[in-house]
């Protein structure tokens, strides 16, 4: 088996029209890669969404990236001022990947 090398996992949950704010930010700390699923429904602080498909009004997604803990770092505080604000939910987790050098 190929070596592993720990890296961070960022999870954003955001609406989905903001989605190519927080995609922009990844990208200008020079990570390449990112990941944006739709997501259809849920329940937070705030309450219970869903998305309706038709006017897309409370649709959210989620994006997540894969990086280095100091590229993740300087993502997460690039974000900070948009969690109250967009009301983004935002998670890190320690990962071990195989072929580092992709992340």
């Amino acid at each position: 088996m190929n070596g592993t090398a720990r890296r961070k996992k960022i999870d954003i949950l955001a609406d989905r029209p903001l989605a190519r704010r927080v995609v922009e930010i990844i990208e200008r700390f020079g990570v390449t890669g990112h990941t944006v699923l739709a997501g259809l429904e849920g329940r937070g602080s705030t309450g219970s969404w869903s998305d309706d498909q038709i006017a897309g009004a409370s649709a959210k997604c989620l994006i997540f990236t894969i990086t280095t803990e100091a590229r993740a770092v300087d993502i997460v505080q690039a974000l900070t001022p948009l969690l109250d604000s967009h009301g983004l939910r935002v998670w890190l987790t320690d990962v071990e990947v195989i072929r580092p050098e992709r992340f």
